[in-house]
């Protein structure tokens, strides 16, 4: 009975001492090797670990977010560093001598490091902007959608002077996507972050982690974003329709940021942002490595090399979920658009909408 009722007290004890380490110094959790991501989220911690929405607050955003300012709010796996990579390039007439995409766009959703403040990323990202003067307009680049009311800076009725760009892709290539590259994450990494992400086993763990049990990550993200698509200041953009043509992607773009391309700058700007370009020169540009580490000189790069551009395909998705994921697939499809046909159909398909 004494060993029972002690058990018991040193059970509540490590609760206490769990919770404690929670509320006041959370970040302490991913010191824990392989799966200190764990306590990390269950004592409500943001997943994946990385990222930031809170800086989208409006207090925050009121720090950073300027007229003329444009937030490119991309979906994960749906073309992000591909639409960032098109966007620079338009805004440089075709200028590429840039070392890193984060080079060029406050990466303010991103946490460096943990414990990493919003007031020091943002203060970060926004000496990049101080720094680049003739790259205007600036872009602040995350994955979040707007569906919490407390990120007003994700608002477009709410900030009519920032433009939003916006990228969506069939959600079934989404999860396709995200099994390379989350396998393609580099020990170095994980380590700072608790072992996330995870080694992936396989389709149906990809599956469950970012269908199932992270529906902000595709679900909710095309679901939110889809509310404003009619805004003035959003243009919601589809990766099939990016590949279907991106000569017209470009040039709407252009004319959305009010960039003034000549047409020999245009024709540079698409064959640098072309597939076959990128592969072959902007598997470097594209990995965000972090240049020092805080303390050190040390560089820490999230993706391994050739991580982040794969494939870039529409299709083959079909063969990669089992029939089992595909009734799901379904049944969270009808969860979260049943109510919209129209959202469901261009979610699948892009194309034009209402």
């Amino acid at each position: 009975m004494g060993m029972l009722k002690s058990l018991g007290g040193f059970v509540v004890a490590v609760a206490v001492a769990i919770g404690t380490i929670g509320k006041l110094k959370p970040e302490l959790f991913l010191q824990i090797p392989h799966f200190g991501f764990i306590p990390w989220a269950m004592t409500g911690g943001i997943m994946p670990p990385y990222f930031q929405p809170s800086v989208w607050s409006e207090e925050n955003s009121k720090s950073f977010l300027t007229k003329g300012d444009v937030v490119v709010a991309s979906g994960g796996k749906a073309g992000s560093v591909w639409l960032m990579t098109l966007m620079h390039l338009l805004r440089s007439k075709g200028d590429d001598s840039y070392n890193s995409i984060s080079d060029v766009a406050g990466m303010v959703e991103i946490v460096t490091y943990p414990g990493q403040t919003p007031a020091q990323a943002i203060e970060a990202q926004l000496q990049k902007k101080e720094n680049n003067p003739s790259m205007r307009p600036w872009f602040w680049w995350g994955h979040s959608s707007p569906k919490d009311p407390k990120v007003v800076g994700l608002n477009p009725k709410a900030n009519p002077n920032i433009k939003y760009v916006l990228v969506a892709r069939n959600g079934k290539e989404v999860i396709r996507s995200i099994y390379p590259f989350i396998n393609a994450h580099g020990q170095e990494f994980k380590t700072m972050w608790g072992g996330f992400p995870p080694k992936l086993s396989g389709p149906e763990e990809a599956f469950k982690m970012f269908a199932v049990d992270m529906p902000q990550f595709f679900f909710e993200y095309t679901r939110d974003w889809w509310a404003f698509r009619n805004e003035k200041n959003v243009m919601l953009l589809h990766f099939a329709d990016l590949k279907k043509d991106l000569s017209a992607s470009a040039h709407k773009l252009a004319k959305f940021l009010e960039l003034e391309v000549p047409e020999d700058a245009m024709n540079l700007v698409l064959q640098k942002a072309s597939y076959k370009y990128m592969k072959e020169h902007h598997q470097q540009k594209v990995r965000s490595c972090v240049s020092q580490w805080p303390g050190t000189n040390h560089t820490i790069c999230p993706v391994d090399e050739g991580g982040h551009i794969n494939k870039g395909e529409t299709g083959g998705a079909d063969s990669f979920f089992t029939p089992a994921m595909h009734e799901q697939w379904d049944k969270l499809v009808d969860k979260y658009f049943g109510s919209q046909p129209e959202l469901k159909e261009w979610a699948e398909n892009g194309g034009a909408f209402k």
